[in-house]
């Protein structure tokens, strides 16, 4: 059976939150696949819109009649995902959130999956699949993502990929949110830090399968990983008295 976003008539038990930033090129290829879940409990699709420009808005609202239950919340008072996550959840109306991004594109059985992880888990890591969504230069160049398990980030604890999360509220109103702080990377890692040692459990949802999209210019790649180097030691300054290696 295939579900739909519920219509507002009864309280959704799963909401899906999707920041967005000129996500034109690629987030019809998302709501079609978000539009297709085969979930047969109400759920809601929020879009965190960070001040798109591009038409994303537009887009978006095309889709309204095969995603009745979708609410666009203005997340463009500050530029960055964690920002848009944060208003996203704080508009979310269920005690389950299911976080992905708009320009992947999550299998069939996502919300489903996200759902069920999430009865036994307060923090679920889903799996990525590049292979799809990029060329074989872009496969090349990158390490391959976990596929029986959750990532560990500097020899220390695991943690759930922004991209591919699902997350009981009440670790968000413990958290506070993802941390501002942490701009371009490393926003995820801290936020399932800091969900562990609050005593929070984490999971790896083994069929929250999302197909990944890597950057593709060399560029962006630079940038990208340069970034990473920086949020390396920004999170060894922040968890090093936690054991951080």
């Amino acid at each position: 059976m295939t579900g739909t976003p519920n219509d507002g008539g009864t309280e959704p038990r799963i909401s899906v939150v999707m920041p967005m930033l000129d996500g034109a090129a690629t987030v019809h290829i998302q709501l079609e696949a978000l539009a297709a879940q085969g979930f047969d409990e109400p759920w809601e699709l929020v879009v965190a819109d960070n001040g798109s420009t591009d038409g994303s808005l537009t887009i978006v609202e095309e889709w309204r009649s095969r995603l009745p239950s979708l609410t666009v919340v203005d997340a463009s008072a500050q530029r960055g995902v964690s920002h848009a996550r944060n208003v996203g959840v704080s508009t979310a109306r269920a005690p389950l959130i299911g976080v992905c991004d708009c320009d992947d594109v999550v299998s069939t059985g996502w919300v489903r999956a996200m759902y069920d992880a999430l009865q036994r888990f307060d923090l679920v890591g889903g799996r990525l699949a590049p292979e799809a969504l990029n060329d074989e230069w872009s496969l090349g160049g990158r390490p391959t993502p976990a596929q029986s398990g959750l990532p560990v980030a500097g020899h220390f604890l695991p943690y759930a990929v922004g991209a591919n999360t699902g997350l009981r509220r009440e670790v968000f109103d413990a958290l506070g949110g993802w941390s501002d702080a942490y701009r371009h990377g490393g926003d995820d890692v801290d936020f399932s830090w800091r969900a562990q040692i609050e005593g929070f459990s984490i999971g790896y949802g083994t069929d929250a399968v999302i197909h990944y999209r890597h950057r593709s210019d060399l560029a962006a790649v630079g940038r990208q990983y340069y970034r990473y180097a920086v949020m390396q030691a920004q999170l060894y300054r922040d968890f090093r008295a936690e054991g951080m290696q």
